[in-house]
């Protein structure tokens, strides 16, 4: 992503986030019997090869300038709230079988653990959300925090970009029970709806969580990413500067009403 970092550079002097996909989840989707044990002896010697690619690549990117470099790890929601006996389907492609949800978790946070070491938190996020390849909200994924808590307070960054706008993700408030040195990013808008979310209706249902988890940890972003797939977006470029917008409208809102208070 380093050169798209660069022309990001070309054209705008604010801060620059960049996301990447997670360790876990290239090794846990890459890995596939019959053929990935062609070039690698186990599951564990392709994840130093992930982890190694992703480090380099990090680094370019903090060394380019870039503020924060976003890891999605989508997958985790997955291996916390998919059932044995379901097609293991996510995103876009086919997870083999339902593995052992806390080796899996563990697995997870070591990668993540040896991806970070030695990079400023400062400057790392982690983003998680319950799949973002289908406007079908019935066959997307279910399930509050509250199993992930663990590993999302001790995850070795700086921030974590939640989603939240969708009811499927439960109750928004479990996440008071994280650490309060983490900034929280609110899923703010449903980048599979098409329907524009506004300010006034941010407000609304975000105030009360910036409220309980302090306005200068919390940041407003989409549940999701809206280029789930680069030919085939789930949302409009014009819907998505118009959900943007709005969440920029709401975030001036909710500054000047916490700076009062």
């Amino acid at each position: 992503a380093l050169h798209e970092a660069r022309f990001l550079a070309t054209l705008s002097e604010r801060p620059a986030k960049v996301a990447l996909p997670g360790p876990y989840l290239l090794t846990r989707t890459m890995w596939m019997e019959c053929i990935s044990d062609r070039a690698y002896a186990d599951r564990e010697a392709l994840a130093r090869d992930v982890v190694r690619v992703l480090r380099e690549e990090l680094a370019a990117l903090l060394a380019a300038g870039v503020a924060l470099v976003q890891f999605d790890e989508p997958v985790l929601s997955e291996v916390v709230f998919g059932h044995a006996r379901e097609r293991r389907t996510f995103m876009c492609g086919a997870l083999g079988e339902k593995l052992d949800t806390p080796a899996e978790l563990a697995f997870a946070e070591r990668l993540l653990a040896e991806l970070t070491d030695g990079f400023p938190r400062e400057r790392l996020g982690l983003h998680v959300c319950r799949g973002n390849w289908s406007p079908d909200e019935s066959v997307a994924l279910h399930g509050d925090y509250a199993p992930l808590l663990p590993i999302l307070s001790r995850a070795p960054v700086g921030t974590l970009f939640l989603e939240l706008c969708t009811p499927r993700a439960g109750d928004g408030r479990l996440l008071a029970q994280l650490p309060r040195d983490k900034r929280i990013g609110i899923g703010a808008v449903n980048q599979k709806r098409p329907e524009v979310e506004t300010a006034d209706e941010i407000c609304a249902r975000i105030g009360p969580l910036v409220e309980l988890l302090g306005p200068e940890r919390v940041l407003l972003n989409p549940d999701c990413g809206f280029a789930t797939f680069a030919d085939n977006p789930l949302a409009s470029a014009a819907i998505a500067q118009r959900k943007l917008a709005a969440i920029v409208e709401a975030s001036a809102q909710l500054r000047a009403r916490f700076s009062r208070g």
